[in-house]
């Protein structure tokens, strides 16, 4: 949900809540084991709301905190591993490039045998010729 869908809920409860504690003011009592206490009812809902509100939002707290951790370790190991493959690119390209340098060299090489060749065949050095290419 959109915060503005949440806010607008949690201001619907907020003023529901309101609402059921000033309709119900009768005095109660509540025994909390050690002693007993008489109080209006309102106190004890808005005591009750506030309460469950404190916790859930450290539980929330708690949660965000967690979260923020853990995305601060993904985040490292993403730049860990954006580093490791950024060397391996590295690795692979320059091994390519030696390839690519050993074959030309080979080709070259080859080029100039298959020349040697030719020349001592027809007895002059080859020049090569738009028609050649």
């Amino acid at each position: 949900m959109k915060n503005g869908t949440r806010f607008f809920i949690g201001f619907i409860f907020l003023v529901l809540i309101i609402i059921f504690a000033v309709i119900n003011t009768d005095v109660v009592h509540i025994n909390f084991g050690i002693m007993a206490v008489a109080m209006p009812l309102i106190y004890v809902i808005l005591g009750s709301t506030a309460v469950g509100a404190i916790i859930v939002s450290l539980l929330w707290f708690s949660s965000y905190l967690n979260q923020r951790k853990e995305m601060k370790q993904l985040k490292a190991d993403k730049a860990e591993y954006v580093q490791k493959l950024d060397q391996m690119v590295d690795h692979e390209v320059r091994l390519k490039e030696q390839q690519f340098t050993q074959e030309i060299a080979e080709k070259d090489r080859r080029i100039a045998e298959l020349e040697s060749e030719f020349s001592a065949l027809k007895g002059e050095p080859f020049v090569p010729t738009s028609e050649d290419y």
